[in-house]
């Protein structure tokens, strides 16, 4: 995918207010949780005091002029502090599956079966659950737990390590790795090279690291990309995303990635 790695563009729409003039921006997404999180900081004299309020809608894009943007976040606010700027916290809208507690026993059935029935029953309609083979539980119950805990509960009574996230356009997502879109088959969806698209590269323990980028907003954990760094490996090595941090300020903007490299 050939980029213009400049004219930054970011659009951030809170309910009906667009964001004119922006400060810094931190959007984080990691397999590690379920829940995506975003801190944008704007100055106050752009914005009137009940433009932004706790538990509105956000929707975050980022990109370049003449490339395109990509939808990277879409929650709530979740808190705003007011100062010579503003400071917004927000969560995706996976925050929304703390709310509805559910009691319910379930007979006989599929860690997918009993998701199923807590997304509809939450109102979500679009999902993308495994559908690999797992040994019925003859009886699993939930005692006013909500969405996230009872996935937790069942990863821990079943033995998964299945991906739990939301895409930003809206599908929940529960699944392992290998079955999911964004791992596409283990097939790399970019190239980066130390000294031509990658700023800086550092292996830690354990076959893990971190990379520094330009600001690539189309990249999400889960995927794969191949990285060349001649410093430290001979030939070219595929990468599992883990964790992604996109980062604006100061009319600047780059990505931070942790990765750990894919065993074929």
């Amino acid at each position: 995918m050939m980029m213009q790695f400049d004219h930054i563009q970011i659009d951030v729409f809170i309910d009906t207010f667009r964001v004119n003039k922006l400060y810094s921006l931190s959007v984080v997404s990691s397999s590690e949780t379920p829940i995506d999180l975003a801190n944008i900081e704007i100055p106050a004299e752009y914005v009137e005091v009940d433009a932004i309020l706790k538990g509105m809608p956000i929707k975050i894009f980022a990109g370049y002029y003449g490339s395109g943007t990509w939808l990277c976040f879409s929650g709530l606010v979740k808190d705003v502090s007011w100062g010579r700027t503003v400071n917004i916290y927000c969560k995706d809208l996976m925050e929304t599956l703390r709310q509805e507690k559910n009691v319910k026993s379930f007979v006989d059935a599929s860690p997918a079966v009993i998701m199923k029935y807590l997304l509809v029953k939450a109102g979500a309609d679009d999902y993308a659950l495994s559908d690999s083979y797992q040994p019925l539980k003859h009886y699993f119950v939930l005692s006013n737990q909500n969405i996230l805990q009872a996935q937790r509960l069942m990863q821990s009574a079943w033995g998964l390590q299945w991906l739990f996230y939301r895409e930003p356009e809206g599908q929940i997502v529960w699944q392992p790795l290998e079955e999911t879109e964004r791992f596409n088959g283990g097939e790399p969806v970019l190239t980066l090279e130390y000294g031509v698209n990658l700023l800086e590269l550092v292996p830690t323990e354990n076959s893990q690291g971190y990379l520094r980028t330009f600001l690539l907003p189309f990249l999400r954990h889960g995927q794969v990309i191949t990285v060349i760094d001649r410093r430290y490996w001979a030939s070219d090595v595929d990468v599992l995303i883990t964790k992604v941090n996109y980062l604006y300020k100061n009319d600047s903007a780059e990505m931070i990635i942790t990765w750990r490299i894919l065993n074929r």
